[in-house]
Order: structure tokens, then C-alpha cells, then sequence
């Protein structure tokens, strides 16, 4: 009898084994997963347009399925006959999630490693991927029909505002409506697939925006009392989706001052005409210790800069898209200014540029970079026609606020690209801001760098030790919270390769205070960490 129950397992086991084994392949104990389905969005191999696989599975790495269709009382009587070897658990997890598969979903997308494509498609049911040499260059995971000198990339600044501030009344509600997710909200218009899917660059690839999210003291002694109001209002809402499009957000600052310019006793918000170094940190501290955001692209509000500024940012943050070259607006002296900016000496190409210390309009020794952006579509027709004569790329912005007509002005500079595209057979991609700095330096670097923080003990107390994973732009931003609520910047000492000592006031121990830090490397790519006591 024994013998014959022996035989019945045996039989069971064997049929259970050629289950798994039709099913999937076992190599070294592990079953690799079985593809339900796989989707193409670029329809198979196309190297120029971008496309995004999905495949469907029914294995799920973290998945932990339990002991369902064969139970423990199950393998303790399997175990029970003399001469036979107790299954494992994980042998009878791997029978389980077959007999009880989960759906996982996986998306790919073709990626660009400098000239080389990775093509991801589909092989019946299978997700494959083959590598392809782009002859023309590869840009946002496409080959490039034309040369890159031969090529025009296109920037959308957003200035992301709030409607119809009043420059005559300190303390003001904010109207933050245009953020809504309803079908009136401009931000939920640009964001819909609807919009995208029809604005399409010459690679396929739905249009980028680039969201310079507005500071301002305004903000921070209105009724909302919120200096980030519009990072309140846009990020919770709308990260995922800005994500979902590939757009980005970055920072942009008007430098505002509550005066009485002409002496009449009444006041108004104005255009503060020099560079405050301590307001602008204030915006930037609270963005890192609050909302863990550290920008790397800057346009000033009222395109407004100086040397001052200029010198300030070099410090700070890599790229620039403030330059409205050749315009100029003079300051006339009343109240109520706004508006006053000169950029008569900059570059007037859609090219960019390394400012210089001692004239933040002209060429010279510093490492960032300054692009030129225009409102309206008049960069189209200059970009692509600089793009032939002068044998390089073009890199056009239009810049536009996020109230208003935002989808008018987005398809009307969509179709100024496609008919000079058409017109001229040079393709157009869309970037971000971001992406166009990477571009014009050559730079191939996605990934941001990782911030190691750890507390020590130094010389006169206590440190923040900072680690980066890689070289930085420059030294890292550091702000903290003080004990007393106060935000600040803190001074950073340099401790060696890629690392930092911050010392911590010796007032601050047993109380509670945060320490954020930002960094961005010279790609433009962000990170930011904190320390909270």
C-alpha cells in the first residue's frame, strides 16, 4: 500500500512540474514571468518616432502569494511517506502563482544613449529591444531626421502665476483658480491628452512645457500668507501629469517692493530695480526646507536682471531662460513700475550663451547658461532660418502665462513649427529647459545626484556631513529652519571630493530645527535632502 501511495505522489508531482514547465521556463529554481500581452505605441520598430511598450504579466517579483491551492496539511502528508523529500515552500509558492496568476504591468520606453537608440517592441507577445545607431543624432528617444546642425529644438516657458495681482493693495486674496481640475482651469486644459496628443514634435513626441513657478512677497503678505502659493496649488494637483508629459518645474521670481516712488504718500507694489540677495534666499530656503524643491532653471520675472543677480545665480543654478534680447524698457520714475529690463547688448540668436561676470548681457567666463525667449511665435521663422544659414541648431522659446487663452497660444506656436518644418524639411523636438541646456553643452546625463547626510562630531561641535554621489554645478544650497522658525541659508565648508561640513549652532542642540540641502549637477539635474532634528 505504501508503495502504491508513494507511485500517486510521485505521478502528482510530475504532472504538477510539466505544469510549470509548459507554462514557463525554470532556470536555477526561479520561474521567469509569461507575458499575457504586449502593446506598441510606435508600432513596432520605427528608430524615428518615440514609443512606449506596455507588457502585461502574470508574474509579479512582489508579489508574496500565500499557501492556497496546496495547503501545509497538504505537504504534511506528502512528507509523510517514507523515502519521499518534503516539497520546499518556495517550490510550492512558484505552483501557487500559477494557479492563481497576478496581472502586473511594466512600460518601456525607447531611450537615447548619445547616438544609440534603444528600441524597445514587440515579438508576438514578448517585449523585446534591439539598439540602433542613429546616423543624425537621437533626441528624446528618436533618431533625427536631419543633422543636429541642421535641427531646431523648442522650449514652452510657462509663467506660472497667479490672475490679475493688484499692485495697489498690500494684503490681497489670491486667485489661485486657474490650478482647478475642472474644465475651466487653463492648467487642466494644457495637461488633458486630448491637447498633447494633437501637438506632436517631428518625432512623435506629445509637447513639453516647462512650468516657472512664481515667488513673490506679495504672496507671502496677502491673505493666503503663503510665499509658495502657486507650488501649493500646482504641484499636489498636478505633479503626476507634468510627470506623465515629461514637462518640468522650475522657479521664476518677481522682486517686488512695497514703496511710494514719487513721494505722494500712496503706495504700491513696484518693480524693485536692484538684486536682494536676502529676499531671494528667503523664496529659495522655504522651497528646499518645506516642499524639498531645489530649481536649476531660472527666468526672472518682468525678464528682469542685473550683474548683481546675474553673478548671484552663478552660485546657485546652471541654466537661464530670461534674456529678451535686443528689447530694453527704461524706467520712468512713476509709481506703480513694472516692466523695466534690458537686454539691448545680448546675444539676438536662438543660440545660448555663457553670461559674463562683469555684464551679465554679453558672452564671458561664467559656467552657466543664458537662452534667449520671446512671447508669441515670432522665434519660429528667426530659429529655422538661422538654422540653415549659420549650420547649427536653433533653440527656440516662446514664453507665455498659465491664465488666458493657454491652449490658443500653445497650438498657434505648434503650427508655426509645423509649417516652417514642412516648409524647410528640418524636423523640430520639443524640450524643456533642462533638456535644451543638456543639449547645447552636450551633455548626456539623466540621473541626479544622490545626497548622503549624516550628523558629526567636529572640532567645535556638532556637523552636517554632506556626501554627493557625484560632481556638482557648485557647492550645495543649504537653508535651514531655526528653532525659532526662522528659514535661512546655511555657509557650507568643503571637506574633501564631493563633500561638505556644515556647523550646526551649538544654540540649536536639544531643540527641534530642519536642514535641507539642494544641489543640481552640471546637466541640470536636481536632488535635496534634509536632516530634522
Amino acid at each position: 500500500m505504501k508503495a502504491f501511495s508513494k507511485v500517486l505522489v510521485a505521478i502528482a508531482v510530475i504532472i504538477i512540474g510539466g505544469l510549470l514547465l509548459y507554462q514557463s521556463n525554470i532556470v536555477g529554481g526561479d520561474v521567469y514571468d509569461t507575458t499575457v500581452s504586449c502593446s506598441d505605441t510606435d508600432g513596432g520598430i520605427d528608430y524615428y518616432v518615440t514609443g512606449i511598450v506596455t507588457d502585461v504579466t502574470t508574474f509579479c517579483p512582489s508579489a508574496q502569494p500565500s499557501i492556497g491551492p496546496i495547503s501545509q496539511d497538504q505537504i504534511s502528508k506528502m512528507s509523510s511517506f517514507e523515502g519521499f523529500e518534503r516539497p520546499t515552500i518556495s517550490f510550492i509558492n512558484r505552483i501557487n502563482t500559477r494557479q492563481n496568476p497576478q496581472t502586473c504591468t511594466y512600460t518601456y520606453s525607447d531611450t537615447c544613449n548619445g547616438v544609440i537608440l534603444t528600441e524597445y517592441y514587440c515579438d508576438g507577445d514578448n517585449k523585446v529591444s534591439t539598439e540602433y545607431p542613429c546616423d543624425n543624432g537621437c533626441s528624446n528617444g528618436a533618431c533625427l531626421q536631419t543633422p543636429l546642425n541642421h535641427h531646431v529644438y523648442a522650449v514652452i516657458a510657462i509663467d506660472t502665476e497667479t490672475r490679475a495681482l493688484q499692485n495697489n493693495i498690500y494684503n490681497q486674496e489670491l486667485d489661485l483658480s486657474q490650478y482647478e481640475p475642472v474644465s475651466t482651469g487653463a492648467v487642466y486644459q494644457a495637461m488633458q491628452t486630448t491637447a498633447r496628443n494633437t501637438l506632436l514634435d517631428s518625432n512623435g513626441t506629445p509637447m513639453k512645457l516647462t512650468w516657472y513657478l512664481m515667488t513673490a512677497e506679495p504672496y507671502c503678505q496677502s491673505n493666503n500668507s503663503d510665499c509658495l502659493a502657486v507650488y501649493d496649488a500646482m504641484l499636489p494637483e498636478w505633479e503626476d501629469e507634468a510627470a506623465m508629459w515629461g514637462d518640468e518645474m522650475q522657479l521664476h521670481y518677481h522682486n517686488y517692493i512695497w514703496s511710494d516712488r514719487d513721494n505722494d504718500s500712496v503706495f504700491y507694489w513696484n518693480q524693485r530695480l536692484v538684486f536682494d540677495q536676502p529676499e531671494f534666499e528667503k523664496m529659495l530656503n522655504m522651497l528646499l526646507v518645506e516642499r524639498k524643491f531645489f530649481p536649476s532653471s531660472y527666468r526672472g520675472g518682468w525678464v528682469w536682471e542685473d550683474n548683481d543677480m546675474s553673478n548671484y545665480l552663478e552660485t546657485v543654478m546652471p541654466n537661464d531662460f530670461s534674456s529678451l534680447s535686443p528689447l530694453v524698457r527704461v524706467d520712468d520714475g512713476e509709481d506703480a513700475v513694472g516692466n523695466i529690463y534690458d537686454w539691448s547688448q545680448a546675444l539676438q540668436k536662438w543660440y545660448y550663451y555663457h553670461p559674463s561676470t562683469d555684464n551679465y548681457q554679453l558672452p564671458g567666463d561664467q559656467e552657466r547658461t543664458m537662452f534667449r525667449c520671446k512671447s508669441g511665435a515670432s522665434s519660429v521663422d528667426e530659429g529655422f532660418a538661422q538654422t540653415v544659414t549659420e549650420n547649427q541648431p536653433a533653440f527656440v522659446c516662446t514664453y507665455m502665462h498659465n491664465y488666458g487663452p493657454i491652449n490658443n497660444n500653445l497650438n498657434a506656436f505648434h503650427a508655426a513649427l509645423e509649417e516652417k518644418s514642412l516648409e524647410t524639411d528640418i524636423d523640430f523636438t520639443y524640450v524643456t529647459a533642462t533638456e535644451a541646456h543638456k543639449l547645447a553643452l552636450g551633455i548626456i546625463d539623466d540621473t541626479s545626484p544622490e545626497l548622503t547626510l549624516t550628523i558629526e562630531t567636529g572640532e567645535i561641535g556638532k556637523e552636517l556631513h554632506i556626501v554627493s554621489s557625484e560632481e556638482l554645478f557648485k557647492d550645495p544650497y543649504v537653508a535651514a529652519k531655526t528653532p525659532d522658525g526662522e528659514y535661512i541659508r546655511m555657509e557650507v565648508q568643503n571637506a574633501g571630493s564631493n563633500a561638505w561640513n556644515v556647523v550646526i549652532p551649538v544654540s540649536w542642540e536639544g531643540q527641534p530645527y530642519t536642514i535641507a540641502v539642494g544641489a543640481s549637477d552640471y546637466a541640470g539635474n536636481t536632488a535635496a535632502a534634509s536632516y530634522t532634528s
